[in-house]
């Protein structure tokens, strides 16, 4: 099965070559790649042409000038040759079994809609990106069972996913294009998530299927993204709302067993702990708090 690897990025040169390194020095060889280019004004189109030149497998560049989450992904869906689609993002650093991974797992669940895998973080002793990494590990964790099998596809990271295109294909389940103009189409994966649960398919999580994003490095920023998501988040579940109430959604995982665990596996000193311990529950609170006064 052959699978088209896509970067959708803008403005991110340096992290773009980050990226495109990880992909060069894989354990197997890349079928394609695709870069969709969402109307660069940096140096994009050239890094992109000389890696091209450096690597033994096909690298395809298109330019998008429409902005949009859901556009862009869409167009990468367009462009691709193959039956399925992995994309990570331009700020993220893959394993170097992160595609072997990908082959593996279409081969295992050959049926399945699509393959989430595991994100860390690039800058693992930043508080706030600690605390991004916490959130997101916990919101996934909490709807993946023992046998890896999503249960709640709201979990569905275009950060590090692939979609079975012959699926979405199908049954006529892309991202969203009309919500573009909602924060540029954000939550536009956790949006295909319920289209692709609501038309029964099913998805898997992979942990081999690793990479590294470069989260949040101070807290001013990692707010700004909070705020931006909530606000993004809230007019998902108000789209979805009618069809979650028909769903089962529930996790027996708590934060406060989560939280001990991730701070015994970090290694963490108790400063360290108290600081995180605070942004956790000032998280909590906003999080809380959108939901009242969105």
């Amino acid at each position: 099965m052959r699978v088209s690897t896509i970067i959708v990025t803008r403005n991110r040169g340096q992290e773009l070559k980050h990226v495109l390194g990880s992909l060069s020095s894989q354990s197997i060889k890349l079928d394609e790649l695709i870069v969709i280019d969402n109307n660069s004004s940096d140096d994009t189109k050239i890094i992109v042409k000389n890696f091209s030149k450096n690597v033994s497998f096909p690298v395809k560049y298109f330019l998008e000038k429409t902005k949009g989450y859901p556009i862009v992904y869409n167009r990468g869906i367009k462009e691709s040759s193959c039956d399925w689609v992995a994309f990570i993002d331009d700020d993220c650093i893959a394993s170097p079994n992160w595609f072997s991974s990908i082959k593996k797992s279409i081969k295992k669940y050959p049926n399945s809609a699509s393959i989430l895998g595991k994100s860390g973080t690039f800058f693992k002793k930043n508080p706030s990106s600690l605390v991004t990494l916490i959130f997101d590990e916990f919101w996934k964790k909490s709807n993946i069972n023992k046998n890896n099998k999503v249960l709640d596809l709201e979990v569905l990271d275009n950060k590090n996913i692939a979609y079975n295109k012959l699926f979405l294909t199908k049954n006529k389940t892309f991202f969203s294009e009309e919500i573009v103009k909602y924060y540029n189409g954000a939550c536009e994966d956790s949006d295909l998530g319920m289209k692709i649960q609501k038309a029964g398919g099913k998805a898997y999580f992979c942990e081999e299927m690793y990479v590294e994003h470069k989260d949040p490095t101070d807290f001013i920023w990692y707010y700004k993204k909070l705020i931006f998501s909530s606000k993004s988040h809230f007019l998902y579940e108000k789209r979805w709302d009618e069809f979650r109430k028909k769903q089962k959604f529930s996790s027996n995982l708590k934060i406060k067993l989560f939280l001990k665990d991730f701070f015994n596996r970090e290694n963490l000193s108790f400063s360290q702990k108290i600081n995180i311990y605070f942004h956790v529950f000032v998280t909590i609170i906003i999080s809380k708090l959108s939901k009242i006064f969105l």
